[in-house]
């Protein structure tokens, strides 16, 4: 049975693994540091490695690479445009499609075609590889993962949807939109939390130092996750408004925190009968999207 290599590359780790052709994991998911901050040689040396071990576990079944990627990327031609953001500095313009394909093809890995240039590798945004995940044929859908950042997409018909219209930022992501006198990547995000417990706490606390604190009553922290709540309503709410998806999914790991935090979007998307779909499997859904993806670009 033919399978297929995915991976999530995100700037701590490298989360990855094999797919068959029905769309079901064959391996367990694996995850490594990223090693995001070092050399290009580092790095590069870092994902060879990471294709080598996938490709032997496959013992010469692989049939297809797919990598979600943050952006900014030049996700049609495989070239990384990532810069500003303390992560895969030194990779900026560098053709990872080619890389990739030589990598490939390489005896030492697997030899897995004559020519580079045919082996077939594609390139989605990581958010958009979620989204695309979760998403249902028909369903217009808006995702919002909160992690580091905030990451976005718009679906609609299981493809992303029309930038610059109906309400789709110009480049399909709302991280750099002005909100609260910086940007929405500011403020929906670990660190935005963090500013948040600062101004009520004195201290910046991440999720878990504030939990901890909330579990042993401290009032100020379930403040903290209250303003936290409202400020990512009305983040989304204006695209909520213009695009009018079906579903809005928030993805990442806080939403482990989301009985904390959501009942303002609960509210609002009841409201607005928008349907509310929360999930805490981001990579597990990236990985779905991510096969989606090899088929529609192959």
């Amino acid at each position: 049975m033919k399978e297929y290599f995915v991976m999530d590359v995100g700037g701590t780790e490298l989360k990855y693994g094999l797919l068959n052709q029905s769309g079901r994991l064959v391996s367990q998911v694996r995850k490594r540091p990223s090693k995001s901050k070092e050399s290009k040689a580092v790095i590069m040396d870092n994902f060879q490695s990471v294709i080598a071990e996938m490709a032997k576990e496959s013992h010469g079944k692989l049939e297809g690479f797919a990598f979600a990627f943050p952006g900014e990327f030049d996700y049609e031609n495989g070239i990384s445009k990532i810069t500003g953001l303390d992560k895969y500095e030194e990779i900026y313009n560098l053709n990872l499609r080619t890389e990739f394909q030589k990598m490939i093809c390489s005896e030492p890995i697997c030899g897995f075609c004559r020519d580079p240039e045919a082996a077939p590798v594609v390139f989605i945004n990581d958010v958009e590889a979620f989204a695309r995940g979760v998403a249902e044929p028909g369903e217009k859908l808006m995702a919002l993962v909160i992690g580091t950042g905030a990451g976005s997409a718009f679906i609609e018909d299981n493809r992303a949807a029309e930038k610059g219209k109906n309400g789709v930022p110009q480049n399909g992501m709302i991280y750099n939109q002005p909100f609260y006198g910086k940007q929405i990547d500011d403020w929906i995000s670990k660190r935005g939390l963090m500013e948040l417990s600062r101004w009520r706490l004195g201290m910046e606390l991440d999720g878990k130092e504030l939990a901890e604190l909330l579990a042993k009553g401290n009032d100020l922290a379930k403040e903290v996750y209250w303003d936290f709540g409202e400020y990512v309503m009305e983040a989304v709410m204006p695209y909520l408004l213009e695009f009018q998806p079906d579903v809005l999914v928030l993805g990442g790991q806080i939403m482990k925190s989301f009985p904390l935090f959501g009942e303002e979007i609960k509210r609002q998307c009841k409201r607005f009968r928008i349907r509310l779909q929360v999930e805490t499997r981001t990579s597990e859904l990236t990985f779905v999207g991510l096969y989606k993806t090899f088929f529609r670009e192959n």
